[in-house]
């Protein structure tokens, strides 16, 4: 199978679009997730343990 200068440029195009999506919504997951892990820490409980 060769690679001709059309294949080789759709290629390079669906690997930069990848990338771009990857960090554009990798920052908003990494994000989002630290905060949900802090909600727990400072959740506040007013039922009774006991």
């Amino acid at each position: 199978m060769k690679i001709n200068a059309i294949r080789a440029f759709i290629i390079a195009s669906i690997v930069i679009i990848l990338l771009y999506a990857l960090g554009l919504f990798l920052p908003i997951i990494m994000t989002s997730k630290a905060n949900s892990v802090e909600e727990g820490k400072n959740k506040i409980t007013t039922e009774d343990p006991y």
